[in-house]
């Protein structure tokens, strides 16, 4: 009874999944285990990896199954790493899976196999209970599938998050070498760092706001002493006190983010500060609207 305790318990931590190789190892006989998988009813997800009864067949699960069919070195990678670690909503087409170089990537149906020398221990790390790549070498890795304003557009998602050291991507992209589209990463980390824009939706509304030939804003979140606390205005033209704040849809998501948004705005109107706000759809289909507002509000405030 313990034996098969053991076993659910493994399940539960791989999302219902179990590898042959894990249930010899805990005890189970070798010449037993397909008689047992086909009597509980557990469903086969690869060759040498069984659902049990109850699990939730899901992405997770599929990527779960082909790191187990691949081996304890392997590890969700590229795009499929990207999706665990929440930067991209979408389901890659193909599960990627790397390898070290000297592993034997077995052909899986479904599975892309990227074999590699440059890999180490540093780069892997647990993602909800799936063994994939660390954010930074998340990042190098899909950026060789991505094209340039993909690759810009992942780094500044993963930035805004607070998460990701650009330091420590360029150096590891340094120690890996040349590999598709490096330079352009380079070149994003370089610029991202010198001008600290955190967010997408900031960088798009600093784009319009350029483009319209407005004054150049601070270039990076400008804090503000209001309210007692120290807040930062996304947008800033300090010398005017008149600021753009950007609602994307994570950050302000939820009665708790809406109410601190609130309390931040309030604070800074109390200041002395003009505050605009704008989102994805108004950046969308009204870039030139947004940016007389503003042009507006700037010469109101000279």
């Amino acid at each position: 009874m313990a034996l098969w305790t053991e076993v659910a318990e493994l399940a539960r931590r791989q999302h219902g999944l179990v590898a042959r190789r894990q249930l010899i190892k805990l005890g189970v006989p070798s010449a037993s285990v397909s008689k047992h998988a086909r009597h509980a009813g557990w469903r086969q997800a690869h060759r040498g990896i069984y659902a049990l009864p109850g699990a939730v067949a899901n992405h997770d699960q599929d990527v779960m199954a082909a790191v187990l069919r691949l081996g304890d070195k392997a590890m969700a990678s590229h795009l499929t790493a990207a999706r665990l670690h929440g930067l991209v909503q979408l389901r890659p087409p193909v599960i990627d899976v790397l390898l070290p170089f000297e592993c034997r990537g077995r052909l899986v149906a479904g599975v892309h196999i990227t074999r590699t020398r440059t890999l180490k221990a540093a780069d892997r790390c647990v993602v909800n209970g799936i063994p994939c790549t660390t954010l930074p070498r998340t990042i190098i890795d899909a950026a060789t599938v991505l094209e340039p304003p993909g690759i810009r557009a992942l780094v500044i998602d993963a930035r805004q998050r607070r998460s990701l050291d650009l330091g420590r991507v360029a150096r590891r992209l340094l120690d890996i070498g040349p590999i598709r589209h490096s330079g352009e990463l380079r070149r994003i980390l370089v610029e991202l760092d010198a001008s600290r824009v955190d967010s997408v939706l900031e960088e798009r509304a600093r784009a319009a706001l350029k483009s319209a030939g407005l004054p150049a804003p601070y270039p990076a979140p400008y804090p503000v002493r209001a309210g007692g606390r120290e807040v930062e205005v996304d947008i800033a033209w300090p010398d005017r006190k008149v600021g753009v704040e950007v609602d994307g849809y994570g950050g302000h998501a939820g009665r708790e983010s809406m109410d601190k948004d609130h309390r931040k705005q309030n604070a800074l109107i109390l200041a002395g500060w003009t505050i605009l706000r704008v989102g994805w759809d108004r950046l969308a289909v009204d870039r030139q609207g947004f940016a007389a507002e503003v042009e507006s509000v700037l010469a109101a405030a000279m």
